[in-house]
């Protein structure tokens, strides 16, 4: 019985001595990769836009996680920070309850927000806002964001809305 037990700890010693040298000669260190963020509305992360007053595809009101209210639409800041190690342009879709919605970027109304070219060790920050398109409880919103002409999102981001409606 002895015998077994030293002979599993030799196994396990040397398995332990192998994935130390394994990690040690290929470090995951300079692996690109992008920061991907979206913060409330005191630029924190907190107070998210929770709960939209809608009438038609219009936002009558939109009340924040920390109990204030906006007119019109929902925002939320979107920060992109690029460590690919190479210049790189993003894009960023919307979705709620997986339906693409428009942003609102500085005034102008847009399908999704495009062409964010950023260099390398760069970041970028913008406020976006948007507004649901139908009535319902616990709406998933996707904040999705793509790296060149990628079809498939590099990083996801989610919050969730009830949506009610205005006479």
């Amino acid at each position: 019985m002895s015998k077994l037990l030293s002979i599993l700890l030799f196994l396990f010693i040397a398995g332990a001595v192998g994935a130390l040298v394994y990690t040690v000669a290929k470090p995951v260190g300079n692996k690109p990769f992008t920061e991907f963020s979206i913060l409330g509305l005191d630029n924190s992360a907190d107070d998210y836009p929770s709960q939209f007053n809608i009438t038609g595809n219009q936002a009558i009101s939109v009340t924040y996680d920390a109990g204030s209210t906006t007119e019109g639409w929902g925002y939320v800041t979107v920060g992109i920070v690029n460590h690919e190690n190479r210049s790189a342009t993003y894009s960023l879709q919307v979705k709620v309850d997986n339906a693409q919605v428009e942003v609102n970027y500085q005034g102008e109304i847009l399908p999704a927000l495009g062409q964010l070219n950023i260099p390398s060790g760069q970041a970028w920050q913008g406020q976006i806002g948007f507004v649901p398109g139908h009535v319902g409880d616990n709406q998933e919103v996707e904040f999705l964001l793509f790296n060149g002409n990628s079809k498939t999102p590099e990083n996801t981001l989610h919050l969730w809305i009830n949506v009610t409606a205005k006479p």
